[in-house]
């Protein structure tokens, strides 16, 4: 995506381009993701890792929304997930409530972020 610069040397990006690249993030699930019946995937870039002895807290930005999921630390390793990652949050509602699920997307980190 190109991006120039304004007067104060901050990246301006078309907005046409911006909406195309923000497209591209609804198409289908990265290969290998798998299929679900669920229908709520939010794709967003990971923006925090918190890790303890067994459990991990990964936070995402996925447009406007903040998704946090608690998962085990193994499963952290697993994905692969890091800060700059793109990943895609997974939200199911059953007939008991919901439930969330995160999947990894890519091994090393997003370039445009």
């Amino acid at each position: 995506m190109a991006a120039g610069r304004d007067e104060h040397g901050h990246r301006e990006i078309a907005g046409a381009d911006l909406a195309a690249f923000a497209r591209s993030l609804g198409d289908d699930p990265e290969a290998g993701a798998g299929r679900s019946s669920a229908r709520n995937r939010l794709k967003g870039i990971v923006t925090a890792v918190v890790r303890d002895g067994v459990m991990a807290q990964v936070d995402i930005q996925a447009g406007p929304y903040r998704v946090v999921s608690l998962m085990s630390r193994e499963a952290v390793e697993e994905l692969d997930l890091q800060v700059g990652s793109v990943a895609i949050a997974v939200h199911q509602v059953d007939h008991r409530g919901g439930r969330a699920a995160l999947t990894g997307a890519a091994a090393q980190p997003s370039s445009w972020v």
